[in-house]
């Protein structure tokens, strides 16, 4: 590749790095498809350790976790590749010391992310369903839907609170940057 691209240039090398991003995650959502029931029967055990009974009211429902849980699984096993992806397509445009920062940014922020995902799963979804707990008393009916929306919400809220000193040390690298 050489240092100056057109734009047509540009577009073509950022169209195959989207396709090759997105090919092992259109690979890997078949695998995921068959163990998506594992997956769920996994995120659901915290809920029905308090004696909830999960209930899909939708035609649909079954189908949209199963394919929503899949997609998830997929798109974070592949997470690290559409990484570097992105470098490849981003690297000649930087200087050094920008590329560097940008390497150590991502590997924090994908790090502490990964942590803050495995705190929820771990610490805090049991607390979460607890919390819940307290204030249905009555056991209503759970929507099996209603759970893994606030579970996926709530697991991505602690990833990114998690990642985010990655992201404020990054700001003053390139404030102190900007500054010299």
């Amino acid at each position: 590749m050489t240092s100056e691209m057109t734009l047509v240039g540009h577009l073509t090398e950022l169209r195959r790095r989207v396709l090759y991003a997105v090919i092992p995650a259109a690979v890997l959502l078949i695998p995921a498809f068959v163990y998506a029931p594992t997956l769920l029967a996994f995120l659901y055990r915290p809920a029905l350790a308090y004696g909830y009974t999960l209930h899909l009211y939708a035609l649909t429902d079954g189908l949209t976790l199963r394919l929503r849980a899949s997609l998830l699984a997929a798109l974070i096993s592949t997470l690290p590749n559409t990484i570097a992806q992105a470098f490849i397509f981003i690297f000649p445009g930087l200087y050094s010391r920008e590329s560097r920062a940008l390497l150590w940014f991502t590997i924090l922020t994908a790090l502490l992310f990964s942590a803050g995902i495995v705190v929820f799963i771990v610490w805090l979804t049991p607390f979460v369903v607890y919390i819940w707990d307290r204030y249905d008393a009555a056991h209503v009916l759970l929507s099996a839907a209603v759970y893994y929306d606030v579970w996926e919400i709530c697991a991505l809220v602690c990833g990114t609170l998690c990642a985010l000193p990655a992201g404020i040390w990054v700001l003053r690298k390139i404030g102190n940057a900007l500054k010299s």
